[in-house]
């Protein structure tokens, strides 16, 4: 068996390499996670009986349409000046009130009576944490986000 190999008239072949050693460690840093939340005003309202019905009065004190949307999927619109009542069989309740239509930034001033928890839905300024929804937990610990 015979091969033909390249003449090299007037030049140099050269053939590197390169070798590590088995006993150098090659390091990859791990990246650094931040867990970003969103700023927000988490306020404990109070607490409910998780047994029995809750009602949520919510008013609109604002100058725009509300909508109050909850799990299950159901939306009700609430009027400037208008209020309407929503009962709830069973927790959580994961209930968010804001604005239809126009981007208004909200406030729930929130009052709890025996298993009652009304809430007065004002606007505020747009450089304030508002509030978006109103959470009832397993335990009946009422909060707002």
């Amino acid at each position: 068996m015979s091969v033909n190999l390249p003449k090299i008239v007037g030049g140099v072949l050269s053939v590197s390499a390169i070798v590590l050693s088995t006993n150098l460690a090659v390091t990859q840093t791990t990246p650094t996670i931040r867990q970003i939340t969103q700023n927000t005003n988490v306020k404990t309202v109070g607490k409910v009986d998780p047994s029995q019905d809750i009602d949520v009065i919510i008013t609109n004190n604002t100058s725009t349409t509300l909508a109050a949307g909850f799990s299950g999927g159901s939306k009700v619109k609430i009027e400037p000046k208008d209020k309407t009542t929503v009962s709830f069989t069973d927790v959580p309740v994961n209930l968010f009130i804001y604005s239809f239509g126009e981007n208004v930034n909200t406030k729930y001033n929130t009052t709890i009576s025996g298993n009652t928890i009304t809430v007065e839905v004002v606007a505020i300024d747009r450089t304030t944490v508002g509030d978006n929804s109103l959470n009832v937990y397993r335990s009946g610990a009422v909060y707002i986000y």
